[in-house]
């Protein structure tokens, strides 16, 4: 059957990229029976064409990392966009920083120009930026600038939308947390197999030197590392931080409500509490690498929360291993051959109970009747057949 084809083409004109909504595809639709026929014929389904629309600028920004104890440093990285098909030059940008926040070392630019600042802000005057290349995205340059506070607090770092010499962009911002809540934490066995028992200890910090932490609330959750891991039966999980601690054995949620973290004695030595819990590993669980993590934000006080995740990681290991050996390990028919199973328990594994070892020979090969079967159960971890 001949078929024949008709197309029809149509020149679309994109709007001006100072004022395109957005960078990416956008999506050319004709819809379902939007195409008809004297005939009757029609187009079932929607017909879809995609098209890359490319905006003027852009600008992006971000801390790294986004929380910080007082005092301490963190990187504001400032990205700027070309979108357009030509190039970008002799621009000026500016950006300040929101009280409480101050610039704490010389920035670096890969913009052009020239790059200064002050304790509060940072500029770049005459920068450029090369056209980009059509239909794959934008060229872009970057401004590095290290940043402190020594207040606790949530600063918001705001650029309002502008230009680049005629070329709009967009409003952009930012959050650095400054927080003297910490938190760490630890396994007293990084090793277990399966069937072990470790003990998690959490430590939560203040930094403030004047005025102790009131906790609101603290939660973590062993299943962040997986299945097979939960609270073991004993000892049971106590804490020196007053409140309420809950723990129950066999789940995994661990959760403080109320109690204390000292204020610190000095600037390097923070005041601090323990939350302590026995974890068990169970007989099924995957053996590898299994990391317990705290979320920014679960130790929430009256100073403040924990800006950052903290966490801490176990190896599991199988509980028993089984190899086997011949000796001789060549023989001829009608000789004989001493098989040796050796079964390992991992150190801190429960100790097995009715343990059972079946193996069935190849055929043709039967078990001697001397010297006959030995074992080690009672005294080591070796069976010889």
């Amino acid at each position: 059957m001949r078929k024949e084809a008709q197309r029809n083409a149509a020149d679309l004109v994109a709007r001006n990229p100072n004022t395109s909504p957005a960078n990416g595809a956008s999506t050319n639709r004709i819809n379902a029976n939007g195409i008809t026929t004297t005939q009757g014929a029609r187009n079932a389904a929607n017909i879809n064409g995609a098209i890359t629309v490319q905006k003027g600028a852009n600008v992006t920004k971000s801390f790294a990392p986004t929380g910080i104890q007082p005092g301490q440093t963190s990187t504001l990285t400032l990205s700027l966009q070309n979108f357009n098909a030509t190039a970008i030059s002799g621009f000026n940008f500016t950006d300040a920083m929101p009280p409480g926040v101050a610039i704490a070392g010389t920035p670096t630019s890969s913009c052009g120009g020239s790059v200064s600042s002050t304790t509060t802000s940072v500029s770049v005057t005459g920068g450029s930026l090369a056209a980009a290349p059509l239909a794959a995205g934008s060229t872009n340059c970057t401004i590095v600038v290290p940043v402190t506070a020594t207040s606790a607090g949530n600063y918001v770092n705001s650029v309002p939308a502008g230009n680049l010499a005629g070329i709009s962009y967009n409003s952009a911002s930012a959050t650095l947390q400054v927080s003297a809540i910490t938190g760490s934490k630890s396994f007293s066995l990084t090793s277990v197999p399966q069937t072990g028992v470790t003990t998690l200890t959490i430590r939560l910090n203040n930094r403030n030197t004047t005025t102790p932490a009131s906790i609101t609330s603290f939660s973590d959750n062993l299943s962040t590392m997986g299945a097979g891991i939960s609270i073991a039966a004993s000892p049971a999980a106590t804490t020196t931080c007053g409140g309420t601690l809950t723990a129950a054995a066999g789940t995994t949620a661990i959760s403080l409500s109320g109690g204390s973290i000292p204020r610190a004695s000095s600037p390097t030595v923070p005041g601090e509490c323990t939350i302590t819990v026995p974890v068990q590993v169970s007989n099924t669980a995957a053996t590898g690498t299994r990391t317990n993590t705290v979320a920014a934000g679960a130790v929430v006080t009256s100073l403040g929360n924990n800006p950052a995740a903290f966490t801490a990681a176990i190896s599991v290991a199988a509980a028993l291993t089984v190899s086997k050996s011949h000796t001789p390990t060549n023989i001829v028919g009608g000789t004989v051959a001493r098989i040796t199973v050796t079964l390992t328990r991992s150190a801190h594994a429960q100790f097995f109970t009715s343990l059972a070892v079946t193996d069935p020979l190849p055929l043709g090969f039967t078990v001697a009747p001397s010297p006959g079967v030995t074992n080690g159960f009672e005294g080591g971890r070796t069976v010889e057949l």
